[in-house]
């Protein structure tokens, strides 16, 4: 490690959008004279191989990556807070506040279902389709394909295997309740 003194130093981004002084300090990028001097004494005092030779190309590198990244998202951030408020998201964003979500997952959720009625029909209610009259019951089975449609576009649409496991699932339990049954037939206190 070229400076393991300086590991607890905090590497998060400014709350006004500029870069960790940490991170652009090691990338030699411009920071505040009092952020310099804490850091450049901390390492002075350090063990590693930063204190003797410098930092090195690949750290320095990693850090002006890291600074650029920084800058990125806060530029995003920043975008992303000023398209919520418009008047369209207003209902979806008082619904995503009930569930606790952050501006970050409020975006995310608005780029994946918006508009909502994407996922209804022609006459704005949910797609309900009858796959099958014929069943013993007599009740028709309902394939709800706004629901499929809805979860399918948040990634949580089943696939072939969560669906097989289902199925292995249902069988065993109903092996185990007929294998009750059957010992409750043979040993009638159990």
């Amino acid at each position: 490690m070229e400076a393991p003194e300086l590991d607890d130093v905090s590497s998060n981004p400014t709350k006004n959008g500029e870069a960790s002084p940490f991170w652009a300090w090691i990338a030699g990028a411009v920071v505040s004279l009092r952020s310099a001097a804490r850091y450049a004494k901390r390492l002075t005092q350090s063990i590693g191989l930063g204190a003797k030779n410098g930092f090195s190309k690949q750290l320095i590198s990693y850090a002006k990556s890291i600074v650029e990244w920084q800058l990125r998202l806060a530029q995003i951030d920043c975008r992303i807070r000023g398209i919520l408020p418009q008047p369209k998201f207003a209902r979806y964003i008082r619904i995503f506040k009930q569930f606790g979500a952050g501006t970050d997952t409020q975006a995310i959720w608005l780029a994946q279902i918006f508009p909502g009625e994407q996922f209804l029909g022609d006459d704005g209610q949910p797609i309900i389709k009858i796959k099958r009259r014929g069943t013993k019951s007599g009740k028709p089975n309902l394939a709800h394909i706004s629901c499929r449609k809805f979860h399918s576009a948040m990634g949580m649409a089943p696939n072939w295997k969560e669906v097989r496991e289902r199925k292995r699932e249902n069988l065993l339990a109903v092996l185990v309740v007929v294998a009750a049954l059957k010992l409750r037939q043979i040993h009638p206190a159990v």
